[in-house]
């Protein structure tokens, strides 16, 4: 069996997730952690000094899953690429019917015009067609013109970094399937495809911060470092209940919960020489009101960014696994909106995987490719393999 790994430096771990292919789906098969931490954003000097570590855990685990690593993808922290809104017209060379040779001429012209000579291209996310003062969202082919105005958001970075990193993977003899934006691997680990209507918003909660992207097909924004995270509700805990920093951390990984229960349940703690009895309805309680507050006040950014409260929400992060947590997310909701809170997606490991095989927001099978089914297909497993 064949299968592609993404793996996500955090601050407190390195996760990496198994991805393989079931009939036209990419599915988690499993996802690890390995106690490396990325303490900056410096991910080269990152994997320069752990690739042993990564590869060994990688290797170990794809030996228990009987499996081979086809690729690896890897997301990169928050700010490390750039980024630019552009619109450029590409000439035909006469007036003709635009076909899907034409569209990919296209979009490589605005990387080659706009990006200098030594930046690589991460992502090139169109947001829409102008041909002959008719706004066209997807790929007009068919239509007659003789230029076509293109609006892309370019995602880049230098390619000596890509070419190091590519490098350090080489020489642990681990292919690498190519670099993915962080704020795109947190859309990619609950969504596959464009929205039909409305708008997508995916918010991560990672262990320092937090991200906020939303995609409306016309609009792409991500709110990176968000000041909401896993220790920053450790914090809270710690300054609520007049608790040590170990206390704190110990109650989150082990105890919190967003469920009622009982007025008489409690949790003991051993706090220096003392034990400590705490109460698990205030201390839940007290969570949940402190998460909702946060919450909404994110997802409000998102009903600005999409301009309407019909959406569709994804949530990962440190929060989903643990009890209850779905229906707080639900909670404070928009009622037009619907929410996706799977408890697999921990870190962004998976939607990194994911996006890799399937690129879903740039593709627009005008690169050659038939549209429909068999082309999603063909599209899927030519990543994959």
């Amino acid at each position: 069996m064949k299968v592609i790994c993404g793996v996500d430096a955090s601050s407190d771990r390195t996760f990496i997730s198994f991805v393989g292919l079931q009939a036209k789906n990419v599915v988690l098969l499993d996802e690890i952690e390995v106690d490396i931490i990325l303490s900056n954003t410096d991910i080269l000097k990152f994997l320069r000094d752990n690739a042993g570590v990564i590869t060994g855990a990688i290797k170990d685990r794809a030996d228990e899953l009987r499996a081979r690593v086809s690729k690896i993808f890897l997301s990169l922290p928050a700010g490390m690429e750039s980024r630019l809104i552009v619109e450029e017209v590409f000439p035909l060379n006469r007036r003709k019917k635009i076909g899907p040779r034409d569209i990919f001429l296209a979009r490589k012209h605005v990387e080659d015009v706009r990006l200098d000579w030594d930046d690589f291209c991460l992502h090139n996310l169109t947001f829409g067609y102008e041909v002959d003062g008719k706004f066209y969202q997807r790929p007009p082919l068919g239509v007659w013109s003789d230029k076509i105005k293109i609006i892309s958001l370019l995602f880049w970075v230098k390619d000596r970094l890509r070419r190091e990193i590519k490098e350090v993977f080489d020489n642990v003899d681990m292919h690498l399937g190519g670099l993915i934006s962080g704020a795109v691997s947190v859309l990619s680990g609950s969504f596959s495809g464009l929205p039909a209507a409305g708008a997508m918003a995916a918010i991560h909660i990672g262990y320092q911060e937090s991200s906020l992207v939303v995609w409306s097909g016309e609009r792409f924004e991500a709110r990176e470092k968000i000041d909401f995270s896993a220790t920053k509700i450790m914090s809270e805990i710690e300054r609520n209940f007049s608790l040590s920093r170990e206390i704190g951390k110990e109650i989150f990984d082990r105890y919190l919960s967003f469920n009622d229960v009982p007025v008489f349940k409690e949790i003991s703690l051993r706090q220096e020489d003392a034990y400590l009895n705490l109460s698990s309805q205030a201390l839940n309680s007290f969570v949940k009101s402190y998460v909702k507050r946060e919450l909404s006040a994110i997802l409000q950014n998102a009903v600005d960014v999409c301009g309407t409260d019909k959406y569709s929400l994804s949530a990962s992060g440190r929060l989903n696994n643990k009890d209850g947590f779905e229906a707080v997310v639900r909670e404070v909701l928009p009622e037009n909106a619907v929410a996706i809170v799977p408890k697999s997606n921990l870190s962004l490991s998976f939607g990194c995987a994911r996006y890799g095989v399937n690129r879903f927001l740039e593709d627009t099978f005008a690169d050659g490719r038939l549209p429909g089914w068999f082309a999603y297909l063909l599209n899927v497993y030519r990543d994959y393999f």
